[in-house]
């Protein structure tokens, strides 16, 4: 059987460029560059995987809302980051159970009860300084990169995948150089000089112009471009017709126990 795949844009001759579902991805591109209406086309093609992919998105922009009622949304990430990243963590927890239980996986499968979860990180900067102006200790915020990264190294065995998006490719910004090194797919949009470019992709700034780059345009490499750049553009909001292609697959959505105990969601 075929692994599902990301559909993420288009290059210029119209063939979709695709995503590994199992990998994290790291979205980068300054204000008006795309980066939403690229993260609109990725959550409706994994939408569009049906029952067994479910998604927690951790919505700092409050642009996110439309993916209600299909998956679930966090419009405070940072009062609330804490008991959604402890409900994943709880529910990896809960996986690696199954897998000692079942020592015939490898890895758990994908199922209606055990569904795969794309765990989508809006703006991680901006979420980093807000839980620095707001707890107490600059210790917690650090615990929770922390265990953030550590999820990243550990879920993909257990079904769980990262996608962080950021205005910024620098370290300062992203809170740990490990962020980046974890994303083995990478989305760039239009950044701010050839530092960026060269932090964000790994690549020279000579390989990848951003500079010329339209609104949507990006440069990606995915397990599926061969270990190189190549660019594509994600559909316009009118193509994706986001809310509703959501809206018809919103019986598909299933709610970790834990989401509703830690009050992250209202049931819509």
């Amino acid at each position: 059987m075929a692994r599902p795949k990301l559909s993420i844009g288009r290059d210029a001759s119209g063939d979709e460029v695709f995503a590994g579902i199992n990998r994290h991805i790291l979205l980068l591109g300054n204000t008006g560059s795309g980066k939403t209406t690229t993260a609109c086309h990725i959550l409706k093609s994994y939408s569009q995987l049906g029952t067994c992919y479910q998604a927690l998105i951790f919505d700092n922009q409050r642009t996110l809302n439309v993916a209600r009622p299909r998956f679930t949304v966090i419009n405070n990430p940072d009062t609330q980051y804490a008991s959604g990243l402890q409900a994943i963590s709880d529910e990896c927890q809960r996986r690696a159970k199954f897998l000692a239980e079942n020592p015939q996986y490898e890895v758990v499968p994908t199922t209606p009860e055990l569904p795969h979860w794309l765990v989508f990180i809006d703006e991680v900067p901006a979420i980093w300084g807000k839980l620095g102006s707001i707890v107490a200790a600059k210790s917690l915020r650090e615990e929770l990169q922390a265990t953030t990264a550590l999820l990243m190294r550990t879920g993909r065995k257990y079904g769980v995948t990262f996608m962080l998006s950021s205005q910024s490719a620098m370290q300062e910004a992203l809170g740990s150089t490990q962020f980046r090194a974890l994303c083995d797919e990478r989305i760039l949009h239009r950044l701010n000089g050839d530092e960026e470019i060269r932090q964000g992709s790994g690549a020279e700034p000579s390989e990848l112009p951003s500079h010329g780059l339209l609104r949507g345009e990006f440069w990606a490499r995915t397990e599926y471009t061969g270990g190189a750049y190549v660019k594509a553009r994600s559909d316009s909001p009118e193509l994706i017709d986001f809310a509703n292609s959501l809206a018809r697959d919103c019986h598909y959505k299933q709610i970790i126990g834990s989401f509703i105990e830690r009050g992250l969601d209202d049931g819509t």
